[in-house]
Parts: structure tokens; sequence; C-alpha cells
């Protein structure tokens, strides 16, 4: 559903929210949790009056109808198309494309949850949901960045690496012990989230010019000479000035922009220094 709902959003570029969505979702699975750990597991052994169904299918069942009706919903907009060109995403791209990383993260866990001598899947599930929890999040993370940015979805994904080390593995008929395998592939898993979640944060912080992951500030840039401020002149007037002597083109004062010498210019676009 999370994944459905950023796919929705880089289709037609604004993101929707639905009476029951992720955010529900996500509050109905702490809840039953938080019951579960008040009143036992064996609460929910008991079975349902006159039907007779056990009670632990009734989560399954609320969340598997609130999935559905945002699947239809999702499939609905996925047939109105796109705001790009011709009815594409906002990066001009076929509407179905980002679905195709995510049914590879699907399709590397059942293929590995099936053919595991081990079974790795029901001996190791907290393992192996981390594993590849965080696999699909790393797919979640670049497909927000994707819409923000206007950016192609890519299938060259370090975060495939461990999938793709479990399946081989199998295939070559584990020489190496499964168990220890499916733990590599966690860490790394886990280590490509984070390196790029610091690496989109301090992005940002570049353009934005402020500072994060520390707690002191950082010490202030040298003020430019005047003769730094000449070289980096952008003029947008015609009348000359004088500074202290110096001739240049132009000033603040007089309707030119000088640009200091610690102008900084990230990938994403010019940015000016921060006033002190």
């Amino acid at each position: 559903m999370f994944y459905l709902a950023h796919w929705q959003c880089y289709i037609t570029g604004y993101l929707e929210f639905g009476k029951i969505d992720v955010t529900e979702g996500q509050i109905g699975v702490m809840g039953t949790l938080l019951f579960t750990a008040i009143f036992g597991v064996e609460f929910w052994t008991y079975r349902v009056p006159l039907i007779g169904m056990p009670l632990k299918f009734l989560p399954f069942l609320v969340i598997l109808s609130a999935a559905m009706v945002n699947i239809s919903h999702f499939f609905t907009v996925l047939s109105q198309g796109g705001a790009g060109k011709a009815g594409t995403t906002v990066a001009n791209t076929s509407v179905l494309f980002p679905g195709v990383p995510f049914g590879m993260v699907m399709f590397f866990a059942i293929m590995v949850a099936v053919r595991s001598p081990l079974h790795l899947y029901t001996n190791h599930l907290v393992l192996f949901l981390i594993t590849f929890g965080f696999v699909a999040v790393k797919f979640i993370l670049k497909l927000v960045i994707d819409h923000m940015t206007k950016g192609v979805v890519s299938l060259r994904e370090t975060a495939l690496i461990g999938p793709i080390m479990l399946f081989f593995n199998q295939y070559f008929n584990c020489p190496v012990p499964e168990f220890w395998v499916l733990w590599s592939c966690m860490v790394i898993a886990v280590a490509d989230v984070f390196l790029y979640s610091a690496n989109v944060c301090v992005q940002i912080a570049n353009y934005l010019n402020i500072y994060i992951f520390r707690v002191d500030k950082p010490p202030p840039l040298p003020s430019p000479s005047v003769n730094q401020l000449a070289s980096n002149q952008k003029p947008f007037a015609q009348k000359p000035s004088t500074i202290e002597g110096f001739t240049v083109p132009g000033s603040s004062a007089t309707g030119y922009y000088l640009r200091p010498s610690h102008y900084q210019r990230s990938r994403w676009g010019p940015h000016q220094p921060p006033l002190r």
C-alpha cells in the first residue's frame, strides 16, 4: 500500500490521502500488536460465534479489504494516465515501469522463501522480513526522490545485491550456509538505506545552506576581499560604482549583484550563502 501510494504520486504529481490508507494501516498494526501484548497470544485462538472462524483471521481480513479498496482506486487512476506528456509520469516515462523494481523485490523474496533448504522464511522469519523489508524501503525512498526531482526510475540498485546473493547461492546448491548469507544481505541492505538517506540529507542541506549531523555551528567562511568581489561580479545594470578606491562595474547599492568568493553551486542548482 505504501509503495502504491507513492507510485500514484509519481504518476499524478500529487500525493493523495485516502480515508483508509497507509497511516491507518500502520496504526491498526500497532494497535493489534499492543492488544496482543496486553491480552496474550491465546486471545486470537478464540473463535467467532456462529461462523466458527478463529479471531486471528479477523485482522487479516480487515487489512485485505482496505488493501483491495486502495488497489482498485490505484488502477482507476492508472487507467486515466499521468501528469506527463501523453499521459506519462511526471518524468515522462511509462506509468507501469515503477512496478518493475518492486516486482523484482517480491520475485526474489518469494523464490528465496520457496526454494530455501533451511526454510529461512519459517525458521528465521524476523531476519528474513528485516532483510527484504529494507530492500523494499530503498526502492520506496528512490521512488519518493524520483517524484520530487522528476527523475527516472532505475533498475540498477545496490539494494538488490543481497537478494541476488541469496538467489545464486541457492542456485548453486548453497555452497555458503544460507543463514550467514542472509545475515550478510541484511547488513548490506540496512547500510545501503542509511547511507542513501544520509547522502540525500547532505545534498538538501548543501542546497539550503543549513548544517545537519553536527551539534556545533560550522566555522564562518572568510569574508571576501574587494578584489574577490570584483572578480566574481555578476552585473545586471550598466552603472559602475567605486568601493574603497576600486572601480567595480556595479554594487548592490546601485542595482548590481556581487557574487562572493564562497558562492556555492550544487548539482541541483545555484544558491546563495546564508546571511550573517
